[in-house]
């Protein structure tokens, strides 16, 4: 009888019986170690000791089982592990699932983009959000209206005067009829004026304007700036020439203003924001003819621009 060292594990392999070495020359399987084993001359393997003849109890038997669980459990490895691969892939790169795709930046393919009918789907347009007009919590800012309408201008005739005296009136060389109210300082006609008797040494003017102004100069002609039609008298020298006045405005300010002897309009810069304008006689020449003592303005200028 051979004795046999080794057994394949696969069923059914014509050569289960071989003394071989671990790997079945038949099938490539490898082969079980198995002890000592004898077989007949007619090839049909012995008996385990102790039971009974062949059949499902024989040793041939029970190797041809185990050849059996070993190859089932190579090819169960193998699907498993080619499983567990083809997951792990799909985990990863989202392999089959659009919307994974979405998530990792690829757009849906032609195929994908494709319905159960063969239509395209149209692509999804992304809508941006829109946001609820809510009205603004903050207050509204006005702009506060300019302190300065237009460019400076002439405000005297527009506006009244009143003198604290005046001179009666008289007439000119030539008999006519002549008056020195206060009106005349604002007709811009130097050949006109008001007139106060004697120096005139405290007397005013005061001019209302229009509205509230912000001047930029005021300014007048210092005496009576008047040549006769008919004797040819020069009425600027025959009587008192004015030397020095003072302005006085609403707040308070006041501006203190020096002539030449000049028969000229004679302005110096203001800078106040007023509705009334005061002028004030602080000193005067002696008149160029005692006969004629009087104290006269042709006119006053006052510039600058209404407020409000």
């Amino acid at each position: 009888m051979e004795t046999l060292t080794s057994a394949c594990r696969t069923d059914g392999c014509e050569r289960q019986h071989q003394a071989a070495g671990s790997w079945c020359p038949a099938c490539g399987l490898p082969n079980d170690p198995a002890p000592e084993l004898g077989r007949t001359a007619a090839g049909v393997p012995p008996t385990r000791a102790g039971t009974g003849g062949g059949g499902a109890s024989g040793v041939g038997f029970l190797l041809s089982l185990r050849g059996q669980e070993s190859a089932v459990m190579a090819l169960a490895v193998v699907v498993v592990l080619a499983a567990v691969v083809v997951f792990a892939t799909r985990g990863m790169l989202g392999f089959g699932s659009p919307d994974t795709l979405e998530e990792y930046g690829y757009q849906r393919s032609y195929a994908d983009q494709v319905g159960d009918g063969g239509d395209v789907v149209a692509p999804q347009t992304q809508v941006p959000e829109t946001t609820e007009w809510a009205p603004s919590t903050e207050p509204e800012t006005t702009a506060e209206p300019s302190t300065t309408v237009g460019d400076p201008a002439e405000l005297a005739r527009d506006a009244l005067a009143v003198a604290s005296a005046t001179a009666p009136d008289s007439v000119d060389d030539a008999g006519n009829p002549t008056s020195y109210g206060a009106e005349h300082v604002l007709d811009e006609d130097p050949t006109t004026a008001w007139r106060v008797e004697g120096d005139g040494s405290g007397a005013t003017i005061t001019v209302t304007l229009s509205g509230p102004a912000r001047l930029t100069q005021v300014g007048l002609i210092p005496g009576y700036a008047k040549t006769d039609a008919t004797s040819g008298v020069d009425r600027f020298a025959q009587e008192r020439r004015i030397v020095e006045v003072r302005w006085r405005f609403d707040d308070g300010t006041e501006l203190v203003q020096r002539f030449d002897d000049q028969p000229t309009l004679q302005p110096i810069v203001a800078d106040v924001t007023t509705s009334s304008v005061v002028v004030e006689i602080l000193a005067t020449t002696k008149p160029g003819d005692p006969d004629y003592d009087y104290t006269a303005i042709s006119d006053v200028s006052i510039q600058g621009a209404v407020t409000g």
